[in-house]
């Protein structure tokens, strides 16, 4: 392509001995901004339940270390009927706890292992 004034070649915006620009770009330019911009759309953010159930002036880290406690308590004292897992929202694992005694004892004495291990690597850091 040339320049319509100097017949100098053209870049896709503009002359590259004149600096005019091209007959093109200009129509362009003119037709995007006739164009109204709409909202663009984003995808959800989603929200990991425990940051959304913490208050915003309570600190992360010390959330994280009373939930800790509390579901480690809840295991030791309730964990037979499952009342650690609807704790945690998990509801299919509180009725089968629920239902089986603790899964026989055996899952409650591993869940109760597994969130004492958990609790202390917690209250550690």
């Amino acid at each position: 392509m040339q320049c319509e004034s100097c017949g100098a070649p053209l870049t896709e915006v503009k002359c590259l001995y004149c600096g005019r620009k091209s007959a093109e770009f200009l129509a362009q330019e003119e037709t995007q901004s006739q164009v109204i911009e709409q909202p663009r759309y984003e995808e959800p953010h989603f929200i990991d339940r425990e940051r959304a159930e913490a208050s915003p002036e309570t600190d992360d880290h010390e959330q994280i270390r009373k939930r800790a406690i509390i579901k480690f308590v809840l295991c030791l004292f309730l964990g037979l009927f499952g009342v650690h897992y609807f704790y945690e929202k998990k509801f299919v694992m509180g009725l089968l706890y629920l239902f089986t005694r603790g899964l026989f004892w055996i899952g409650w004495i591993f869940d109760c292992i597994r969130l004492f291990i958990n609790m202390v690597k917690i209250l550690s850091n």
